[in-house]
Parts: C-alpha cells; sequence; structure tokens
C-alpha cells in the first residue's frame, strides 16, 4: 500500500512539474502581487522576471499604456517590454497568452523616445531606436496581442523587435 501512495505522489508531483507554472498580468494588476488570477502582476516585465521554461501567462484583455522604458543595452534600444526569460525547447516554451475571449493591446504612445544620438558610454540616452515590445529569447510563444502607436522619431522602430532570438512563435 505505501508503494502505490509513493507511486502516486511521485507520477502527481511530475505531471505537475511538466505543466510549469501559470501567472496573470491585468491593466488593474500590480507588480507587487504574487501573478495569481486573483492578484495579478501590472507588467509584461515583471512577468518575464519570474517566469521559467514551460510556464503560462495569461494576458488579460485591456489597454496597456506603456509609459517607462527598459534599457536593452547590448543593442542600444529602449523597450516598453522586454522579454529576454528563454524556455528551453518546443515542449519547454514560455508562453504569453491573451486570456481567452479577451484583447491585450500594447499601446506606445507615451513611450519616451530616445535621442538617438550616439553615446560612447552605451546609457539609454545614447539609445538608438524605441520598440513596444523587444525579444531577446529563445522558445517563446506569444499569442492574440495587438501593439499599437509605436513611437516614431529619427530612426525606424518597430512594434515588436526580435534579436539575437529563435524558435519564436507570433501569432
Amino acid at each position: 500500500m505505501v508503494n502505490k501512495f509513493t507511486f502516486a505522489l511521485g507520477f502527481a508531483l511530475a505531471a505537475a512539474q511538466s505543466f510549469g507554472a501559470v501567472y496573470y498580468v491585468a491593466t488593474d494588476g500590480s507588480d507587487a502581487n504574487a501573478g495569481s488570477m486573483a492578484k495579478p502582476f501590472a507588467t509584461l516585465n515583471k512577468a518575464n522576471e519570474v517566469v521559467h521554461a514551460g510556464d503560462t501567462v495569461w494576458v488579460r484583455g485591456g489597454v496597456y499604456d506603456l509609459h517607462d522604458t527598459v534599457f536593452y543595452a547590448r543593442y542600444k534600444m529602449t523597450a516598453g517590454i522586454l522579454l529576454t526569460a528563454s524556455g528551453e525547447s518546443d515542449d519547454q516554451r514560455i508562453h504569453y497568452l491573451a486570456y481567452p475571449g479577451e484583447r491585450p493591446i500594447f499601446d506606445g504612445a507615451n513611450l519616451p523616445v530616445a535621442e538617438g544620438i550616439e553615446h560612447s558610454d552605451g546609457t539609454p540616452a545614447g539609445a538608438m531606436y524605441t520598440s513596444t515590445i523587444v525579444i531577446a529569447a529563445r522558445y517563446l510563444h506569444l499569442k492574440g496581442f495587438e501593439v499599437r502607436n509605436t513611437p516614431m522619431k529619427h530612426n525606424s522602430n518597430s512594434g515588436v523587435f526580435i534579436h539575437a532570438s529563435k524558435h519564436i512563435f507570433l501569432e
């Protein structure tokens, strides 16, 4: 009887690990929250800090007014959302998915735009581009998002910029 219980417990734990953790992001969330459905994060940047291979992030509908940027020094650019956490394989992707029946909209109209002047110190002031979402990762799956109002000033920016990445699904 003990062996059956041990086997069942081991099987249940292995199954739970194979599915990964589930997090939520919502326009009324807070990055101080746990990322649960009842207490969602406010940003994908916070979700990026906690996710691991095999995890899923459900993004609730609404307009996400992006007004802060993250500096991506490797490419001298700023981003409203910077996704750097990677999955490990096709079976262990990180999924960022629109919550069923809802449409998350990432609006870059209020993003500060970089000067576009080359600085030798590699600071954000010298960023050449500003994009709404920058992906610098592997094995990600993004589905159901709208990206709008990417700021354009002097350089050609993009709504979604993929750099040094592979195995990315955008739907």
